[in-house]
């Protein structure tokens, strides 16, 4: 379609001049570039999702697992935990999104090995009114009190090789690495 000089009718724009035209989304992006503001924004994330957690955790069976499916309740149980790995998880894989060294594939295997596995006594030795119990096998309290520190040790330990693998990354990388994690 040709525009004449003075008429209403317009050219539609060619595919360049779409692609270039300032977008809400993509000025956002780039006003966050080379700023504190992706971290910032990452780590009120990761500290929501963390209260998220702690919430659930805290909270009642009932506010914990809201379902009247034994095989609902059951998934909710064993996956309660898991958003604290994913969180490790997010925290050893950023800024590339990729889990480059040994110690953190090593620290996110332990994190959901722990956050299914080792927290499996919890839920299988503690007794829960009905429906609210269908992975409950025996009521051991004395196999809680003894996994019970254990599981804070390695869940301690756990949280102190991550905060230790992240220390290093911060001093030992190159300066734009530290300039995307540090922000300044």
């Amino acid at each position: 379609m040709i525009a004449i000089e003075g008429s209403a009718e317009r050219t539609p724009p060619t595919w360049t001049q779409f692609a270039s035209a300032p977008r809400p989304v993509s000025r956002f992006s780039w006003s966050l570039a080379g700023s504190a503001r992706p971290l910032a924004l990452f780590l009120v994330l990761v500290a929501g999702a963390v209260a998220v957690e702690a919430v659930l955790l805290i909270g009642s069976p009932q506010a914990l697992v809201n379902a009247d499916y034994p095989a609902f309740i059951a998934a909710g149980r064993l996956l309660a935990t898991v958003p604290v790995a994913i969180v490790l998880h997010a925290l050893l894989a950023f800024p590339s999104g990729r889990l480059t060294t040994r110690p953190a594939r090593t620290l996110t295997a332990v994190g959901y090995l722990v956050t299914t596995v080792v927290l499996a006594p919890q839920y299988l030795f503690t007794p829960l009114p009905a429906p609210y119990d269908p992975l409950f096998v025996a009521d051991r309290p004395d196999v809680l009190a003894v996994l019970n520190p254990a599981v804070t040790i390695v869940v301690g330990a756990l949280v102190l090789a991550t905060a230790v693998v992240l220390v290093h990354r911060l001093a030992t990388g190159a300066a734009g690495t530290r300039l995307v994690l540090v922000g300044t």
